[in-house]
This record gives C-alpha cells, structure tokens and sequence, in this order.
C-alpha cells in the first residue's frame, strides 16, 4: 500500500475525484467536533471514508483530527 504522504499521484487523483480544493477543505472545516465525537468521526459520518484517510484530510488543511468540543 503506497503512504498517502509521499505519493506524489495521489494529489492528481483526488483532483480528479474533488475537482476543487475549496469544497473539500469546507467538508472538513463543517466536520466540527462534538462532546462525544472526534473530528474524524464526524468527517467520517459525511464523506463515508476511513479514520485514517478522514486524518490525512484534517493534517493537510490544518485541524486536529482528534479534537472534541470542551
């Protein structure tokens, strides 16, 4: 399996898939954490992706990906 972080092809084929940098940083940004539920779970709840792909999507544009609301 090819790390996500150093593959230089994936950046090109999730371009094809998202098409704009923007909505999929607003899915993330929308993804907002909750007393009882991570970051990641909530993006996972609205793509349908896996906990370690919706925890590269939270790295890349900058949120914790295990962050819960106080």
């Amino acid at each position: 399996m090819k790390n996500l972080t150093t593959d230089h092809g994936a950046k090109e084929r999730r371009q094809a898939i998202v098409g704009d940098e923007n909505i999929l940083w607003g899915v993330v940004a929308n993804a907002r954490p909750t007393r009882t539920k991570t970051r990641v779970q909530q993006l996972q709840k609205a793509t349908g992706n896996g906990s370690t792909v919706c925890a590269l999507l939270c790295a890349q544009f900058g949120f914790d990906p295990y962050e819960v609301k106080k």
